[in-house]
């Protein structure tokens, strides 16, 4: 099953069409304070993929409610939530 999640997010990704997003902890002035949001935001920017970027605060749970999660970082890729560990794992584009 895992396999067929990568191979689809892959193809999404590699297609151009859509875009990563990212729903990260936030904080005042823009800061991030979730060291798990970092890591996924540095996987990210290693791996040379593009996203947006979502600040969310602890109290908002409303806001990632659509993932079925409490917790963040979230990723979405089009319209699928996928788990950290699977979209930042083996099977994802590399840098550009």
């Amino acid at each position: 099953m895992l396999t067929n999640q990568m191979c689809v997010v892959k193809s999404i990704v590699s297609s151009g069409k859509v875009m990563l997003e990212l729903w990260e902890l936030g904080g005042r002035d823009g800061l991030r304070f979730s060291t798990y949001s970092w890591r996924t935001r540095m996987a990210l920017h290693h791996k040379g993929l593009d996203f947006k970027s979502h600040s969310v605060a602890v109290s908002d749970k409303q806001a990632i409610a659509f993932s079925g999660q409490g917790k963040v970082p979230i990723i979405r890729v089009g319209d699928r939530v996928v788990p950290i560990g699977l979209s930042l794992g083996r099977g994802r584009p590399t840098r550009r």
